[in-house]
């Protein structure tokens, strides 16, 4: 009897453990954004921009060379970024999905320190599309309600 119970708690363990390690496309997904806040955080260009599909466009009619040029620029203005996310939900529909973000992100320009994205105690709600890469990888291919922020 005892080692029944004893089986029982290990096989328990071990399916806690592996429901929790098994990667899923929303663990995928959380960690792209994890990543580019992370790059952002580095001033890390190329590591963002792993984080883009190719084909990215928004809504202002950026693409992914002109979005490159935008963070280049906004990487030599500004420095020390903090970046507070919190990801609402997660809707995947087969080789595409739609995340729905509250983002702040504070940077340093000079001595003065702004609001880049939302603002002291209302971060600004974000929506990014993903696309499922040929190679299986989730990169960003648009992004929205970000284009009201203005960064002058």
């Amino acid at each position: 009897m005892k080692r029944f119970g004893i089986i029982a708690i290990f096989l328990l363990i071990v399916v806690v453990i592996g429901v929790t390690l098994i990667p899923t496309e929303r663990n995928r997904i959380k960690k792209v954004i994890g990543n580019c806040e992370a790059a952002v955080l580095n001033s890390d260009m190329s590591g963002l921009m792993e984080n883009i599909s190719f084909n990215y466009r928004d809504d202002s009619g950026g693409s992914y060379l002109l979005l490159k040029k935008r963070l280049e620029m906004l990487f030599k203005r500004f420095k020390n970024f903090e970046i507070s996310s919190d990801v609402m939900g997660i809707e995947i529909n087969g080789n595409s999905a739609a995340v729905d973000l509250k983002v702040s992100v504070i940077a340093s320009e000079g001595n003065d320190r702004r609001y880049l994205i939302g603002d002291a105690g209302w971060p600004q709600d974000i929506k990014a599309h993903f696309e499922k890469s040929p190679s299986l990888q989730w990169k960003i291919i648009r992004i929205e309600g970000v284009q009201g922020t203005t960064i002058n």
